[in-house]
């Protein structure tokens, strides 16, 4: 992030654990969840995601782009 001049703050992290939404938050990162992958969608949400997506397609909905 710092190579790119990106605040962590404005950066979200997609992952599919509670881990990686721990590592992102420990990053000062949004964390995204995926129910697709390696955990559960109850496991997610105990571990409080900032969204969470159910199909790839709800990704870009999160995404805070202008224009697009």
């Amino acid at each position: 992030l710092d190579a790119l001049g990106t605040p962590a703050s404005a950066t979200l992290m997609v992952g599919d654990s509670a881990g990686d939404i721990e590592t992102a938050n420990t990053a000062g990162m949004r964390p995204v969840s995926v129910t697709w992958g390696y955990r559960d969608r109850a496991d997610l949400i105990k571990a409080g995601p900032w969204r969470l997506c159910d199909r790839v397609e709800e990704i870009e909905g999160v995404l805070d782009c202008p224009g697009g």
